[in-house]
């Protein structure tokens, strides 16, 4: 290299240095633009959408009498799950599991559970090696050259969805056991699983069968206006709308579907969940079940796992740190104010605060040193999904959804944010936690109704919504399941600190398992080829060339 070319080089590292100190500064000031309108505007407003969980322990054993009768204790269930997928030379491997840790708590609520008394831990796993050469992909032709074994299937995200599977199952096998928990907890967002697993269907990109039968529009149809639920009014008018009407034979028949193939996959670990036999011309062909097929399994296993929820009167509730939305900052307040709900209809308008949920209200509990615990109040999970219309011959703005068609399920699930504990002398707080749940018919009370317009729809319809106003509202659920989940907050762990213990100990447990896996998986692929009998050409002739040099 010359000296002009390195002098060029040097030129180049350092515009870029410059850039990069440059963006640092811009975010810098950005950060603190943000942060100071942060503060100004939750002591302008905000402060009324968050409260202190200041437990009355007579009123919260009242709610418990209310919602779980007149059991001394409850079991409570906590699940997490695991996934790899391991590329060999010949197979790939997908690995996905979840793991749950059952215990106890008392009607008495003056304990904390002890860890070391939790009852037992359940898990079930997925471990399927399949060669490359039984995987036929759809819209594959024999008569052409065959793809590159690694192009002929995408494995970007298999893995994952079949431990999210795993989870489901989990959960919906042991709720409908006769000694089933009575309050489960998950990891992560189920409302946001939710939402992903009804956008993410391509009709033509599903190989599952129903029977002797392809799975059809309306079995995807018949999926989406479920869980079915007459307390709750559901499904309701805006889920029905355009879709087939109830069919309970078929709902049986897709929930059969998903337990056998559930079955089939978690509790025999056999390579067939994976594959769909067709028989075209007297020809039999086998098809990869693609990523849509395991989010519809999913999708019947979560709604399943909801109806049943309903029938027993078991508390769901999942629990997520790093969310990076920003869906109560954003969407629920322009949409309230939109609604001309007081007090949002006083809002001038939103400031540029911080850019997340997490982030906003990590940020004003530093700065006004908030109590703890404390929660915002819950919102209606829809609301991630809502936006404002313009006509564009009127100017008139209305209530739709996103993309103007697509819309999450209402009074399906309610959303909060909280954080359960704060050392004031130390200057330490538990992470922001976001805390999804399940909705009752005692939710019922607090319902808003209004109108909304969906694409191809004539005119508006009616629309309603889980809404409580501000910290004043009454929202019992919300105290009694922020209630179990502070006990349940144990510290024993700096990494759970200000989070749910059961949760924390599913997910040890689940990436303990999987440390524990993965070279299993690696060494398996190794040893299987590493006679010379299962060597290919070029194998045995690198083989070779390695020990002459």
């Amino acid at each position: 290299m010359t000296s002009i070319q390195q002098s060029e080089l040097a030129n180049k590292i350092h515009s870029l240095s410059n850039i990069m100190v440059d963006t640092k500064d811009i975010f810098e000031k950005d950060a603190d633009a943000r942060m100071e309108a942060s503060i100004k505007f939750y002591r302008s407003f905000f402060k009324d959408l968050i409260f202190y969980l200041g437990y009355d322990e007579e009123k919260i054993r009242e709610i418990w009498s209310s919602f779980f009768g007149d059991r001394d204790r409850i079991k409570f269930l906590a699940v997490d799950g695991t996934s790899y997928a391991c590329k060999g030379k010949n197979f790939v491997t997908f690995f996905g599991g979840s793991f749950g840790v059952m215990g106890y708590l008392s009607r008495e609520l003056l304990e904390y559970p002890d860890p070391s008394k939790f009852e037992r831990t359940e898990g079930i796993v997925a471990y399927v090696p399949t060669p490359y050469s039984e995987i036929i992909i759809e819209g594959e032709n024999i008569e052409e050259l065959p793809a590159d074994n690694m192009e002929r299937v995408d494995l970007s995200a298999i893995h994952n969805k079949v431990m999210r599977l795993a989870e489901l199952y989990l959960i919906f096998k042991l709720i409908t056991k006769e000694d089933y928990p009575e309050y489960v907890l998950v990891d992560g967002s189920i409302s946001g699983l939710q939402m992903t697993l009804t956008r993410s269907f391509k009709t033509l990109n599903l190989n599952l069968k129903l029977g002797d039968r392809q799975i059809e529009k309306n079995d995807l149809d018949q999926a989406h206006i479920h869980p079915t639920c007459p307390d709750l009014n559901q499904p309701s008018l805006v889920r029905k709308f355009k879709k087939p009407p109830l069919d309970d034979e078929l709902w049986q028949n897709l929930k059969e579907k998903m337990i056998k193939r559930c079955t089939l996959l978690f509790d025999e670990n056999n390579s067939k969940a994976l594959y769909e036999t067709y028989q075209e011309k007297n020809i039999i062909k086998q098809k990869w079940l693609t990523s849509d097929d395991f989010d519809f399994l999913s999708l019947i296993a979560l709604y399943a796992i909801v109806e049943e929820c309903w029938k027993k009167n078991i508390l769901l509730t999942s629990v997520s740190k790093d969310s990076g939305v920003s869906y109560m900052t954003k969407k629920y307040l322009r949409v309230c104010k939109f609604l001309d709900e007081p007090p949002y209809s006083t809002l001038d308008k939103i400031p540029p605060i911080m850019w997340t949920d997490a982030l906003y209200f990590d940020a004003i509990s530093d700065a006004v040193t908030l109590t703890t615990p404390w929660s915002t109040i819950e919102y209606d999970s829809v609301f991630a999904t809502l936006q404002i219309g313009e006509d564009v011959r009127t100017g008139k703005e209305y209530l739709t959804g996103i993309q103007h068609k697509f819309l999450s399920p209402d009074r399906l699930f309610v959303k909060s944010c909280a954080q359960f504990y704060r050392f004031s002398e130390e200057g330490m707080g538990s992470e922001i936690v976001t805390i999804d749940r399940l909705v009752y018919p005692e939710d019922l009370k607090s319902i808003k109704k209004t109108t909304i317009n969906l694409a191809g729809a004539e005119g508006e319809m009616p629309f309603e919504f889980v809404f409580f106003r501000d910290e004043n509202s009454e929202n019992r659920l919300q105290r009694l399941n922020a209630y179990l989940l502070h006990k349940l907050c144990l510290n024993k762990n700096v990494e759970a600190f200000g989070y749910p213990h059961p949760i924390f100990m599913a997910d040890k447990l689940a990436k303990n398992f999987l440390d524990l896996v993965k070279p299993m998986i690696h060494c398996g692929n190794d040893v299987f080829f590493r006679h010379p009998k299962h060597w290919t050409m070029r194998q045995k002739r690198t083989a070779v060339e390695s020990v002459r040099r």
